[in-house]
């Protein structure tokens, strides 16, 4: 499954994005800084960068997911 996760980094993200690599899902999360993109990507996550709040990009970033 290719599942994109929205904060990523956060409290329950940081749990949900290894996890979820761990099971073998292909895992896009929402990074804001260069550390923040450093620690996804060693989690195992593909990290993308963008505003959280451009709904353009997010609906652009969402497509081909499976789950959000």
């Amino acid at each position: 499954m290719k599942v994109f996760v929205v904060g990523g980094t956060g409290a329950i993200g940081g749990h949900a994005v290894p996890a979820l690599a761990r099971a073998g899902h292909t895992v896009t999360a929402l990074a804001r800084t260069p550390k923040k993109v450093a620690q996804l990507s060693k989690q195992g996550a593909s990290p993308i960068t963008l505003s959280m709040f451009d709904r353009a990009a997010l609906t652009e970033a969402f497509k081909g997911h499976d789950a959000m």
